[in-house]
């Protein structure tokens, strides 16, 4: 049997651990400003947010795809207008050169897709929106297929001067 001494020691460094995590998460599933729930800017000082979803051949939502059918992700890029530090508002005047990554890893880990925009441009205030598609190979894996979009400012073998601007991901099913 624990004493009292060591289950008030291990709620302790529960505490220690649980509450950075749960604030942790909730700052990242909020970004930008006025509370929107958005992609993952890599920074809070971030100048683009981007969002990413699953739509058949007609631009229509969907989740579900058999082999042979085309997935379009909807990837849309928010050019923010600027951000919250510390008790101040700052605002993004310029606009910002980016290359849009979209890759898709299938159930066994492999990654069968990847998009490349690159050298991109949107100004503070702008939406733009982008939708490339995949075909599903037949014969591929079923089950849960993760499509994960990067926002960067350049090839990310430029390490040196390589940025992540933002990210975001989804999953859909893919069937026999």
């Amino acid at each position: 049997m624990k004493s009292l001494r060591s289950v008030r020691m291990t709620a302790e460094c529960l505490l220690v651990v649980a509450v950075p995590l749960i604030v942790a998460l909730t700052a990242l599933m909020y970004s930008g400003h006025g509370g929107e729930v958005l992609g993952v800017p890599a920074t809070s000082k971030s100048p683009l947010d981007v969002q990413i979803a699953t739509l058949d051949r007609n631009f229509n939502p969907k989740t579900s795809f058999y082999t042979g059918e085309t997935v379009c992700f909807n990837v849309t890029i928010i050019g923010r207008t600027g951000y919250y530090y510390e008790t101040g508002w700052y605002s993004f005047t310029q606009p910002t050169t980016y290359f849009v990554f979209v890759q898709v890893r299938n159930p066994e880990y492999e990654y069968v897709f990847l998009f490349v925009d690159p050298n991109r441009v949107i100004s503070p205030g702008e939406v733009y929106v982008e939708t490339p598609g995949w075909w599903i190979p037949y014969g591929s894996p079923t089950g849960t297929y993760t499509v994960t979009v990067y926002l960067t400012n350049g090839w990310p073998a430029e390490v040196a001067v390589w940025t992540a601007y933002a990210y975001d991901a989804a999953t859909f099913e893919v069937r026999g």
